[in-house]
């Protein structure tokens, strides 16, 4: 099997997000912390890291570079990090964009659902990812067949979601890990509810 890769795009808006909220310097600080393979292929002097949106990135680099951002945070601190990553990204880097029309306008949680596994393969290389209405205000998402997991990446992903729902005009957002790879269970499956 081929290693597990992620679209550089996902990255790139979070190193760029971070720099502007907590200073180049401590983006650089983060970036030493880095194993050397990974140092190597980046800029830390650039504030993109010089990441590419368009290509395929180790998902190891994006591991390593949630796990350096934890080095010195609580899992409490870095839950509230990547929900106000995903929050800001929304809100600023997708503010003009066609996607956040769309998500404000036409999604509704019912075609998100059906859209998610399309939305999975444009940005991870491994997994599969479904998302299913279990009622009105109430959905159950599954990542399965994952090899490119890591607990920090799983809970991003979960936090985008949350985003996702929240754009759409949900209320209320909130989510519940159910099961988790990092736990031994074969799949991630996370609760999702809204008003």
């Amino acid at each position: 099997m081929s290693e597990p890769m992620i679209k550089g795009a996902i990255l790139r808006d979070f190193v760029v997000w971070y720099g502007e909220r907590y200073g180049t310097d401590s983006l650089k600080q983060t970036a030493a912390l880095l194993p050397e393979e990974f140092r190597a292929i980046i800029d830390i002097g650039n504030p993109t890291f010089h990441l590419l949106g368009s290509l395929w990135y180790p998902a190891r680099l994006v591991h390593a570079f949630l796990e350096a951002l934890a080095h010195d945070r609580t899992p409490a601190a870095m839950n509230r990090l990547m929900h106000e990553a995903n929050r800001s990204f929304l809100k600023t880097g997708a503010r003009h964009s066609v996607y956040r029309f769309l998500l404000e306008r036409l999604v509704t949680p019912e075609i998100y659902a059906v859209c998610v596994p399309r939305f999975w393969k444009q940005l991870h290389s491994t997994g599969e990812r479904r998302m299913k209405i279990v009622r009105r205000g109430y959905a159950e998402s599954t990542v399965f067949n994952w090899p490119g997991h890591h607990p920090l990446l799983c809970t991003m992903v979960i936090e985008t979601m949350c985003t996702v729902f929240e754009s759409m005009g949900c209320k209320n957002v909130s989510w519940e890990r159910a099961t988790c790879v990092s736990d031994g269970a074969r799949e991630c499956k996370t609760l999702v509810s809204w008003q």
